[in-house]
Formats: structure tokens, sequence, C-alpha cells
């Protein structure tokens, strides 16, 4: 759903996968959002669009989250391994190491050690 807390925009909780190597693809539907893409070996961090007719490559070894940036619901179909499984408390634990947050009308990505709600 659309929304925010502060300028921090509305997301998923996101998740690994249990089985690492699993890669999944992301189709757009409807809405306007942008995935929070986190490799789990470099912590590098990247923010990819996720729109209507679209679709984001998630590579294993990746955690990821999809975040509504737009005024309408966001829809999406995730297709991965069945074998994959889902990994929640990596993320509950760590967190993701940046946020996407409102700035000057767009969405953008900053790390979350510069975050003040």
């Amino acid at each position: 759903m659309p929304g925010k807390i502060g300028d921090e925009y509305f997301m998923t909780k996101g998740h690994l996968h249990s089985w690492r190597p699993a890669a999944e693809f992301y189709f757009g539907l409807t809405g306007a959002g942008v995935m929070l893409l986190e490799d789990e070996t470099t912590g590098e961090s990247q923010m990819v669009p996720l729109r209507p007719n679209g679709a984001v490559y998630v590579p294993g070894h990746t955690a990821h989250r999809t975040i509504n940036v737009g005024q309408t619901p966001l829809t999406y179909l995730g297709v991965f391994p069945a074998k994959a499984g889902h990994d929640y408390s990596t993320i509950a634990k760590k967190n993701f190491r940046c946020v996407v947050v409102e700035h000057a009308g767009q969405p953008k990505m900053i790390e979350r050690r510069n975050f003040q709600k």
C-alpha cells in the first residue's frame, strides 16, 4: 500500500533466500515501486525501479525488499525456485544497510546510519 512514516516509504520486511544461491525475478504489475537490493557478501546496496511491465532480477546471496514509492497500491509477481525458501530472521537481526526516503519529491537511498526519523 502507498504511504510513509516520516519520510520513509512503506515497504515489505525483506528477506534472503534460505538456499542462498537462489535468484528471483520480480515483475511489476501496478503502481510505482523500487526494490532495495543488498549483496550479502559485499554489503553493496542498490535501488532498482519496479514498474508495470518491468522486471527486476535479484541475484542469489542478495537481500531484497519492495518499497511502494507511489500513490496507489504496488502489485508484482515474484518468481523463484520452490526450494529457495525465505530467511526473514537475518534481516530481523541486522536489517538493511540503507533506507529509501522521499527527498525533494523523489525516492532516495541513504545509509541507515545517516537516517533520522
